[in-house]
């Protein structure tokens, strides 16, 4: 016989399939069998909770205005903090923005000045999804509002000579422009994963002894940029030789649709357009 623990734990169950067929049928969820498996039974329905509640604010398009959100609190200008207590505002601020589920998150290092107002002066002013659901945290991301071209551009290079050393360029897609040149040969971006594949065939293995990058140039208008990066690595062709570079690789991007996607490398010898 069960007991009521156990009762409770089954009724539960029962409430999420039916809550999953709910979203099943007015949102399109899909929910496969690894989904929540290893969820209990309390934190499934918290989670299923979450998702009709996102669904629901979505078709809603319910939003409010963040200062709104945190009772319009006035905060302290710039320009009367210390330097010295400049660390300390901020990290008050920022734990009243997570009292109510926002996160301000820097990629690159912004500094407390800049972090302090872009919170302050900008974000406050924001309008934002309004999802009422117990847990549910909102991101905002400091380089999406002001980017850092540079090390976006540097970020992006690095990822790309990674791939070729490791031999893995399963997953550059998203680095690439529609049309893009290798060692000056024009490859459609569809092709180009087979075609950076078809190069690296000859190659047993590379030692990518160091990378750096010792110039990056960005056009006034933020449509083209540059970036030029110095290699030390050891190769070993299938046919038996093994040689040391060092060499220099130039990356070229376009920027496209506030993204930079890369338009052409040359990178010789270890790629052979």
């Amino acid at each position: 016989m069960k007991n009521e623990r156990d009762q409770d734990e089954e009724d539960l169950k029962f409430e999420n399939e039916v809550k999953k067929l709910k979203i099943t049928a007015e949102y399109g969820g899909d929910f496969g069998p690894l989904e929540s498996e290893k969820l209990s039974p309390g934190l499934e329905s918290k989670w299923l909770d979450s998702i009709m509640a996102f669904e629901k604010a979505m078709e809603e398009k319910k939003t409010i205005r963040i200062g709104k959100l945190l009772e319009d609190p006035i905060f302290t200008p710039i320009s009367g903090i210390p330097e010295q207590s400049l660390t300390a505002e901020l990290e008050k601020v920022m734990d009243l923005f997570a009292e109510k589920g926002i996160v301000v998150e820097t990629i690159h290092g912004a500094t407390a000045k800049e972090l302090y107002c872009f919170i302050t002066e900008e974000l406050v002013d924001e309008e934002m999804n309004w999802i009422e659901a117990e847990g549910w945290v909102t991101h905002y991301i400091y380089e999406e509002f002001y980017p850092n071209h540079e090390e976006d551009l540097k970020n992006a290079a690095f990822e790309f000579i990674d791939a070729v050393a490791k031999q893995n360029v399963e997953y550059l897609d998203h680095q690439l422009c529609s049309k893009c040149q290798l060692n000056g040969k024009k490859v459609e971006a569809t092709r180009y994963k087979d075609f950076l594949t078809s190069q690296l065939a000859t190659i047993e293995d590379i030692d990518l002894k160091s990378s750096e990058i010792i110039n990056v140039s960005i056009s006034s208008n933020l449509k083209k940029a540059e970036v030029i990066l110095k290699l030390q690595f050891t190769t070993w062709w299938k046919i038996g030789r093994v040689e040391s570079y060092n060499h220099r690789a130039k990356i070229r991007f376009r920027c496209v649709y506030g993204y930079w996607c890369i338009h052409s490398v040359d990178l010789p010898p270890l790629l052979n357009g």
